[in-house]
Protein backbone atom coordinates (compact mmCIF):
# COMPACT_ATOMS: atom_id res chain seq x y z
CA UNK A 1 0.00 0.00 0.00
CA UNK A 2 1.08 3.56 -0.61
CA UNK A 3 -0.30 6.82 1.27
CA UNK A 4 0.69 10.33 0.90
CA UNK A 5 -0.76 13.70 2.89
CA UNK A 6 0.05 16.78 1.95
CA UNK A 7 2.47 18.81 3.88
CA UNK A 8 3.62 22.87 4.47
CA UNK A 9 5.92 24.12 1.40
CA UNK A 10 4.00 21.87 -1.26
CA UNK A 11 5.55 18.82 -0.33
CA UNK A 12 4.14 15.25 0.64
CA UNK A 13 4.89 12.93 3.41
CA UNK A 14 4.42 9.01 1.88
CA UNK A 15 3.76 6.09 3.93
CA UNK A 16 3.29 2.16 3.01
CA UNK A 17 4.51 -1.17 2.96
CA UNK A 18 5.47 -4.11 0.86
CA UNK A 19 6.17 -7.89 1.40
CA UNK A 20 9.58 -8.88 -0.34
CA UNK A 21 11.18 -11.99 -1.92
CA UNK A 22 14.85 -12.27 -1.58
CA UNK A 23 17.21 -14.69 -3.83
CA UNK A 24 20.67 -14.91 -3.30
CA UNK A 25 22.82 -14.23 -0.14
CA UNK A 26 19.83 -13.49 1.59
CA UNK A 27 16.47 -16.10 0.84
CA UNK A 28 13.69 -15.51 2.32
CA UNK A 29 11.00 -13.08 2.58
CA UNK A 30 10.31 -9.96 4.35
CA UNK A 31 7.55 -7.39 5.20
CA UNK A 32 8.43 -3.43 4.38
CA UNK A 33 7.37 -0.53 6.39
CA UNK A 34 8.28 2.88 4.54
CA UNK A 35 7.72 6.28 5.05
CA UNK A 36 8.89 9.44 3.10
CA UNK A 37 8.76 12.83 1.38
CA UNK A 38 8.19 14.51 -2.01
CA UNK A 39 9.49 17.62 -2.11
CA UNK A 40 8.09 20.07 -4.96
CA UNK A 41 10.84 18.79 -6.97
CA UNK A 42 9.24 15.28 -7.13
CA UNK A 43 12.53 13.97 -5.89
CA UNK A 44 12.33 11.60 -2.71
CA UNK A 45 13.92 10.27 0.22
CA UNK A 46 13.43 8.41 3.08
CA UNK A 47 13.87 5.32 5.40
CA UNK A 48 12.44 1.52 5.09
CA UNK A 49 12.59 -1.00 8.03
CA UNK A 50 12.61 -4.90 6.53
CA UNK A 51 11.58 -7.77 9.05
CA UNK A 52 13.45 -10.51 7.20
CA UNK A 53 12.45 -14.21 7.50
CA UNK A 54 14.34 -17.43 6.24
CA UNK A 55 18.49 -17.81 5.44
CA UNK A 56 21.50 -16.16 5.38
CA UNK A 57 24.24 -18.19 4.35
CA UNK A 58 22.43 -21.46 5.40
CA UNK A 59 21.58 -19.74 8.67
CA UNK A 60 17.85 -19.24 9.21
CA UNK A 61 16.09 -16.86 11.37
CA UNK A 62 14.68 -13.22 11.55
CA UNK A 63 16.75 -10.18 11.00
CA UNK A 64 15.68 -6.14 11.18
CA UNK A 65 16.99 -4.41 8.65
CA UNK A 66 17.07 -0.24 8.57
CA UNK A 67 17.33 1.31 4.84
CA UNK A 68 17.79 4.39 3.75
CA UNK A 69 16.10 5.62 0.03
CA UNK A 70 16.81 8.17 -2.02
CA UNK A 71 15.88 8.85 -6.01
CA UNK A 72 16.60 12.38 -7.96
CA UNK A 73 13.44 13.73 -9.88
CA UNK A 74 15.20 13.21 -13.14
CA UNK A 75 17.35 9.95 -11.82
CA UNK A 76 16.37 6.56 -13.45
CA UNK A 77 17.89 4.82 -10.02
CA UNK A 78 16.55 4.73 -6.09
CA UNK A 79 19.28 4.12 -4.17
CA UNK A 80 20.77 4.18 -0.82
CA UNK A 81 21.87 2.12 2.26
CA UNK A 82 21.17 -1.03 4.40
CA UNK A 83 22.09 -2.29 8.02
CA UNK A 84 21.13 -5.11 10.31
CA UNK A 85 19.84 -4.08 13.52
CA UNK A 86 18.42 -7.37 15.00
CA UNK A 87 18.70 -10.31 14.46
CA UNK A 88 17.54 -13.80 16.02
CA UNK A 89 18.07 -17.60 16.13
CA UNK A 90 20.47 -18.68 13.57
CA UNK A 91 20.83 -15.33 12.46
CA UNK A 92 21.68 -13.96 15.81
CA UNK A 93 24.78 -11.75 16.03
CA UNK A 94 24.09 -11.39 12.35
CA UNK A 95 25.63 -7.96 11.57
CA UNK A 96 25.82 -5.73 8.47
CA UNK A 97 26.32 -2.85 6.21
CA UNK A 98 26.41 -1.33 2.44
CA UNK A 99 24.63 0.08 -0.37
CA UNK A 100 21.41 -0.84 -2.81
CA UNK A 101 20.61 0.17 -6.27
CA UNK A 102 17.40 0.01 -8.04
CA UNK A 103 15.93 1.04 -11.64
CA UNK A 104 12.98 2.94 -12.20
CA UNK A 105 11.02 3.28 -14.69
CA UNK A 106 9.38 6.74 -16.64
CA UNK A 107 6.61 6.63 -13.78
CA UNK A 108 9.16 6.37 -11.16
CA UNK A 109 7.95 3.03 -10.06
CA UNK A 110 10.78 0.71 -9.18
CA UNK A 111 11.47 -1.70 -12.43
CA UNK A 112 13.87 -4.45 -11.51
CA UNK A 113 14.89 -5.96 -8.07
CA UNK A 114 17.05 -4.55 -5.73
CA UNK A 115 20.70 -5.09 -5.88
CA UNK A 116 22.48 -5.29 -2.61
CA UNK A 117 26.24 -4.86 -2.04
CA UNK A 118 27.99 -4.53 1.16
CA UNK A 119 29.58 -6.74 4.13
CA UNK A 120 27.93 -9.27 6.35
CA UNK A 121 29.80 -10.79 9.50
CA UNK A 122 29.09 -12.20 13.32
CA UNK A 123 29.55 -10.49 16.26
Amino acid sequence: SFNTRDVDGGSQYAVGDEEGAWVGTFTGTSHDDFAGVIPPDQSIGGALTVVFHGRVNHARGTMVMFLTWWAPYTSLFMDGTWEIVYASRGLGHLRGAGTWVSLLGKDGQPISAARYTGKIWRD
